[in-house]
């Protein structure tokens, strides 16, 4: 129960919470076949992509934040 409450977005933030911790939703069904994601060692994670990667999960903090506080002034008023 608390995987699948981890995955669901909520509506204070606009993301999951493991959303925002890993950055990036985990496949939650049995289709286990990659769609996405490295497939050699060739395609692994450059050092430029590793860096898009976290200024992403960077921007999301910042969203979530943002919402999060939005929130908050919604309930006080």
């Amino acid at each position: 129960m608390d995987y699948a409450q981890a995955t669901l977005p909520h509506n204070s933030t606009g993301f999951a919470p493991i959303q925002l911790e890993i950055g990036y939703l985990p496949y939650i069904s049995f289709n286990w076949e990659r769609t996405e994601g490295p497939r050699t060692v060739r395609e692994k994670l450059s050092y430029k992509e590793a860096q898009h990667y976290a200024k992403r999960l960077e921007e999301a903090w910042k969203v979530a934040h943002t919402n999060l506080k939005k929130a908050q002034e919604s309930i006080k008023q």
